[in-house]
């Protein structure tokens, strides 16, 4: 009788259909997560701050001024608001990933020093 070559033998039925199984799974898990969009609305007190946004340490920058309404994919973690405008303090909200709505946020006058 001849050895039959490692190579000659065929990967297991139940195997291949496990592991097309798995992937259709997790693509269907994380494809609704990964392209959902929701709107969130940023009003400052006083108007006309530039607001920029931090998910999972990448952080990037609205170009509009508030009030501004923005689109966000959905994720998990929060996402960190900071607001700034010459002449007052940062401010910053944290929201879920999956937040929609308005956020509100005032902004307190930079402390100035007096000369006399």
């Amino acid at each position: 009788m001849a050895k039959t070559s490692h190579m000659n033998r065929r990967f297991p039925r139940w195997a291949g259909i496990t592991l097309v199984a798995g992937a259709l799974a997790l693509s269907a898990c994380t494809h609704g997560r990964d392209w959902d969009t929701y709107g969130l609305e940023i009003v400052t007190d006083p108007p006309g701050a530039e607001c920029e946004f931090e998910r999972n340490g990448v952080r990037t920058q609205a170009h509009a001024r508030t009030p501004v309404e923005v689109v966000l994919t959905t994720g998990h973690g929060w996402i960190q608001i900071i607001c700034s405008r010459p002449g007052y303090m940062p401010e910053s909200r944290y929201v879920s990933g999956f937040f929609e709505g308005t956020v509100y946020m005032t902004l307190s006058p930079a402390a100035q020093t007096q000369a006399r």
